[in-house]
């Protein structure tokens, strides 16, 4: 509260160590007469050893002193406060980043072996070569894939070619996740489909749709929004051509405007399979104002 913080700024402050034996109103101690009136009531009603930290804390502050990480050995134990940072606050360490890269081991097709492999913080994985349709029982880290989700969304992935690292070293495929399964409720995958995809493979894949330029639009400026009806499209093309994404420019669009296949940019070497180009991959929808 600001008067307490006020108080304690006024001449008579106690030191720190008076404060941090945190003596209850009627004890004869220096501190007793010299305490604030609002730390009196906070010692009535909550005990004055378990505020005796924030009371050296708040002395400290007045003092000139300011709030740091100490360690939890620290003799003012200041750490106790709770000013110290939340890991989450920290600068990501990239140091360990795998890039794109998957580690990979063969895995049996036991009843039970998921159950195992999530106690090992591990998901069950099939890879898919030409004309296999038993595939490579795999099982990899579950947080490889959680990180090129992460990266590049649930849509994202699938169009990207990772390497797979096998347990050993001796054996690495470039592939591309064709199918991942989440949890309905955690989000969290599952389980993972791999196919083989090399530079010159042709493939057939689903690469996702994504906007930019909201900020300027002057259809979602008078209450308009971006409904896309597409959220992915389907193409054909060589491994090493395959685009990331498809993005979409709406910053000059008007309520009902559409934007359909024929203007959107399309790299070359890449063929886009469409059932019914007439429908729009985008419109602005909404009244206008």
């Amino acid at each position: 509260p600001a008067d307490l913080v006020c108080s304690h700024l006024t001449p008579g402050l106690p030191t720190a160590n008076s404060l941090a034996t945190g003596a209850r109103v009627g004890d004869e101690s220096e501190s007793d007469e010299a305490l604030p009136t609002a730390v009196h009531t906070m010692q009535r009603s909550g005990g004055g050893r378990l505020l005796a930290p924030l009371a050296q804390a708040m002395a400290r502050w007045a003092g000139g002193g300011a709030p740091s990480t100490a360690s939890a050995a620290s003799p003012s134990g200041f750490a106790g406060v709770g000013f110290v940072r939340r890991s989450g606050t920290f600068p990501k360490d990239t140091s360990k980043d795998k890039g794109d890269n998957i580690d990979v081991r063969f895995r049996d097709g036991s009843r039970n072996i998921v159950k195992h492999l999530r106690k090992d913080r591990r998901i069950p994985a099939i890879l898919f070569g030409p004309g296999d349709n038993q595939g490579e029982l795999l099982s990899l880290p579950l947080a490889d894939i959680e990180r090129q989700v992460r990266k590049y969304g649930i849509r994202g992935v699938g169009s990207k070619i990772l390497t797979l690292r096998f347990e050993g070293g001796n054996r690495t495929e470039t592939v591309i996740a064709k199918e991942l399964t989440q949890d309905a409720g955690t989000r969290i995958v599952e389980n993972v489909c791999f196919m083989p995809c090399g530079p010159e493979t042709i493939v057939k894949i689903k690469v996702p749709v994504r906007t930019e330029g909201e900020d300027s639009c002057p259809g979602i400026k008078r209450g308009g929004f971006a409904w896309k009806l597409q959220k992915t499209l389907t193409v054909v093309c060589k491994g090493k051509d395959i685009p990331l994404e498809f993005m979409i420019d709406i910053s000059k669009m008007e309520v009902d405007d559409k934007i359909f296949l024929k203007d959107v940019i399309i790299p070359e070497g890449v063929e886009v399979k469409m059932k019914d180009e007439k429908i729009p991959i985008v419109k602005l929808n909404g009244k206008g104002r």
